[in-house]
């Protein structure tokens, strides 16, 4: 055993059991995914090397040709790595390239990550020709929940959330507000994103509010606040995102309904079912 720069040189991660995973029946998160559940080659062994640190330090140069050295040495048959520059740049200085360039020559292949952008022109990172590049994949299967809208009793909109939320607290019908009319602290835009602190705890305690970004901050303002939910604006459309706070995640299309109900009514209502 030896090191790689501060860290140990052997170590585990969620790749290692994507990959070489063994069978495992009944495999479920909290009654969803019922199946079976296995890596791609259950019988590989796996010997795995650290070449990144957290922020700032990275994943350099040295440590990533190192590993290169270290997994020929080992006498592996595949070295995959999910590490790369942020754009394709010159071979002659990505040490990925060059390392799997090495490892081609003694008859390893090398498997990377296409990248981490999002889908967009011209963000593949890995397109040496002695490389397999690959990118994620999905599943036939979507999870989600339901939001419901109620004007006096009667149910005025259901939309299909993209959330897996297994708690499904705001079964019952609650106040619904907009975060943009409920801070007395923050400008208009601040408000209407839900940023931290912006949210009048004695308004929003107990009620869903509305707003109009992405992501766990927004979540996690909101839950700080003291509401029981929230809803907002869908970070991939076709991804269901676990939520950790009773959320419903929305198009655009959907979240411009809910509030332009709740615009119009007297008194906007609305639940949250669990995925």
């Amino acid at each position: 055993m030896r090191r790689l720069g501060k860290g140990p040189r052997w170590t585990w991660n969620s790749h290692a059991s994507i990959a070489a995973g063994r069978l495992t029946k009944n495999a479920n998160y909290y009654g969803l995914g019922q199946g079976s559940a296995r890596g791609a080659v259950p019988s590989a062994r796996i010997a795995a090397n650290k070449v990144c640190e957290p922020p700032p330090h990275g994943c350099p140069e040295f440590a990533i040709m190192a590993a290169f050295d270290d997994a020929i040495a080992d006498g592996v048959d595949i070295i995959s790595i999910s590490a790369g520059p942020g754009l394709a740049g010159p071979f002659d200085g990505d040490s990925v390239a060059l390392g799997a360039s090495y490892a081609m020559a003694k008859g390893v292949l090398t498997v990377q990550s296409a990248g981490s952008s999002d889908p967009e022109s011209s963000c593949v990172c890995s397109v040496a020709l002695w490389l397999l590049t690959v990118a994620v994949s999905n599943t036939d299967r979507r999870y989600f929940n339901k939001l419901i809208c109620l004007a006096i009793e009667v149910i005025v909109l259901v939309h299909t959330g993209c959330s897996i939320d297994i708690r499904g607290w705001n079964r019952e019908k609650v106040p619904l507000l907009y975060g943009k009319d409920v801070t007395s602290t923050c400008n208009e835009i601040q408000a209407r994103m839900c940023e931290a602190d912006c949210l009048d705890h004695h308004i929003v305690k107990e009620k869903i509010v509305i707003g109009d970004t992405a992501g766990d901050e927004v979540m996690c303002s909101v839950k700080a606040a003291g509401a029981s939910g929230t809803i907002v604006d869908v970070s991939f459309e076709d991804v269901s995102q676990i939520v950790t706070f009773s959320a419903a995640e929305l198009i655009f299309d959907d979240l411009e309904l809910v509030k332009a109900y709740k615009n119009s009514s007297l008194s906007p209502q609305a639940s949250i079912s669990k995925s």
